[in-house]
């Protein structure tokens, strides 16, 4: 899926245009150079950002967290793994008040950092990976799995709740929704996955649901950023308002779902299924 979402990116690049950015300045060599960068997982230089912000895969922006993940799985096989527990919990403090710190005194109020060449991005990301991963590992070897009965319709609704709530503060208060994705992070999200875990007496259908849900949230990240490029190069353009927008961004909605699950049908799961038979 990173080599279709290199592709699909390009595909798309000369679509993206606005006021905001000239896509029109980068040659068909430079953005065919952009897409085999983006496929072998290379962080672009700065001079190839289109777009001002920085993205080290501007083709792709969402990319920049699968780097941090084959940094993590290196980071796992060389030490990660070899860590007693009083490790791994020494990192998960360290860098679980780094995050704390990054997000309530950080310019933005928020995690949202790794995806650009900025020393607060490195750190950002850099941390988010040391929590994920240490955590991770931290819950897999100390939590028992005793079920619990209602917990998954539980877990359901905190993440709900969780998804449905706006940004805290405001521009005079950067600190308040920093705090709040501290809290998510830190200790809410690992809440729901040992929430989840216990869970039990999960109809088929529902099970088969979630593993539908499971399989296509891959594809689906790895194809909406080009389409919400190209949806915010059409609002730009055309000087919507918000409303104007909406049926672009109800199409934007369904058009990533069916992509992303055209591609898992015809693309991601054929090519693993190949992959795995010859090399397995």
């Amino acid at each position: 899926m990173v080599i279709f979402g290199a592709i699909f990116g390009g595909a798309l690049f000369y679509t993206q245009g606005c006021e905001a950015w000239d896509v029109s300045k980068i040659s068909i060599g430079m953005l065919l150079v952009g897409i085999l960068l983006n496929a072998l997982m290379i962080p672009a230089p700065t001079r190839m950002d289109v777009r001002g912000l920085g993205e080290i895969y501007p083709l792709n922006g969402p990319t920049w967290s699968l780097f941090f993940e084959y940094i993590g799985n290196l980071l796992y096989a060389i030490i990660l793994r070899r860590l007693p527990l009083w490790g791994l919990r020494l990192i998960v403090l360290i860098s679980g008040l780094g995050l704390i710190g990054v997000a309530v005194y950080g310019t933005q109020g928020d995690l949202c950092l790794g995806w650009a060449f900025t020393p607060e991005n490195a750190l950002g990301g850099s941390l988010r990976l040391l929590f994920s991963m240490t955590m991770g590992l931290l819950l897999s070897r100390t939590l028992h799995t005793r079920t619990v009965r209602g917990s998954f319709a539980l877990g359901a609704g905190l993440f709900v709740l969780l998804a449905v709530l706006p940004r805290l503060g405001g521009e005079e208060a950067f600190w308040l929704n920093g705090l709040y994705d501290s809290l998510c992070v830190l200790i809410l999200f690992p809440l729901l996955l040992v929430i989840n875990v216990r869970s039990e007496g999960i109809s088929p259908r529902m099970r088969q649901l979630c593993t539908t849900l499971g399989d296509l949230s891959y594809p689906l990240y790895m194809v909406h950023y080009p389409l919400l490029y190209c949806y915010y190069a059409w609002v730009k353009n055309h000087h919507l308002t918000f409303q104007q927008s909406l049926p672009g961004a109800l199409g934007l909605l369904f058009g990533s779902i069916l992509i992303a699950y055209l591609a898992l049908r015809l693309y991601d799961g054929p090519v693993r299924r190949a992959l795995a038979k010859r090399y397995l």
